[in-house]
């Protein structure tokens, strides 16, 4: 049986301010955890943290450490180095630990640190590993790496319902092996929108969502050309065939509309209307993703 949380987590007000920091008593507690997430026989915390040692250095050429003896708070030098870096290269230290061989609690380990960045109202979150779909039952963790198509990510979350309620749920659907084209074009615009190419994070959500279309169509024998069509004329296909509703025409075509207007495509014309921002690219993944929800749910595939 499952031990339920002790009285203070259980009764500690949930506030829905999320925060973009790594708090440290949040550091304190993920690294307790590194025991769970590198699990005899094929895993080892302490040579997850040299494998972690060797990402890091080769990322930064040193790892930060105190300015005074007096200040260190670990004599593991990783541990140390995550104690006490800054948001970025925190964030970079929680995706760095799926890179390891010895890193063993696949998706389990992904929703318990979730929990934990929940807890302590972060603004952020972990997309799942995405495992190819034939991978062998019986398999080392260093050999199974190599039938990994997608890594855990973290994205930026503004808005914990959104992310929750749509964007989660659209990444689940597009695990399917037929739409692994849009999931790549879908994770490359999060990945964008986190390193502020918003207006690349726009040009890829329109991607996906054309992607997501073609494969629908594929999927029921519906002709339609596949280096020419782009959103409006797969929307008008979709339509045309009983695939969604006339009713929400102008709402799936102004995704390419919002693409060519302040997108990074090179059909949009000599001038962007204006430079985009976080909100924008924010704004373009939860329209692809409620789109490809309800397309999803209407046509079934």
């Amino acid at each position: 049986m499952n031990r339920p949380n002790l009285f203070s987590r259980r009764n500690k007000v949930k506030t829905e301010k999320l925060y973009a920091h790594v708090p440290p008593e949040f550091r304190q507690r993920f690294v307790r955890h590194l025991n769970d997430f590198a699990v005899s026989p094929h895993g080892s915390p302490g040579y997850m943290l040299n494998e972690l040692s060797e990402i890091l250095t080769k990322e930064y050429g040193q790892l930060d450490y105190p300015a005074y003896e007096a200040a260190r708070v670990s004599d593991n030098p990783v541990i140390q180095h995550f104690a006490i870096c800054d948001l970025e290269k925190a964030l970079d230290f929680i995706e760095a630990i799926f890179w390891c061989d010895n890193y063993t609690a696949g998706n389990e380990g992904v929703a318990l640190i979730n929990d934990l960045m929940n807890e302590h109202s972060m603004a952020f979150m972990l997309t799942d590993f995405k495992l190819a779909s034939d991978i062998p039952v019986f398999m080392t963790r260093a050999a199974s790496a190599n039938f990994i198509s997608s890594y855990p990510m973290i994205v930026n979350i503004t808005d914990k319902r959104e992310y929750v309620e749509i964007i989660q749920p659209t990444l689940a659907i597009l695990r399917d092996p037929r739409f692994k084209v849009c999931d790549e074009e879908l994770r490359e615009s999060l990945i964008c929108q986190r390193n502020g190419n918003f207006g690349e994070s726009i040009t890829k959500s329109c991607a996906a969502f054309e992607s997501f279309m073609k494969t629908i169509l594929s999927i029921s024998n519906i002709e339609f050309d596949k280096n020419r069509d782009t959103c409006s004329k797969l929307v008008g296909i979709m339509i045309e065939n009983g695939k969604i509703s006339e009713v929400y025409r102008g709402h799936l075509e102004s995704i390419g509309t919002i693409r060519n207007k302040i997108g990074s495509a090179h059909g949009r014309g000599p001038e962007q209307l204006f430079t985009p921002g976080k909100i924008h690219s924010e704004h373009m993944i939860n329209i692809v993703c409620s789109c490809m929800l309800i397309l999803h749910q209407a046509c079934n595939p």
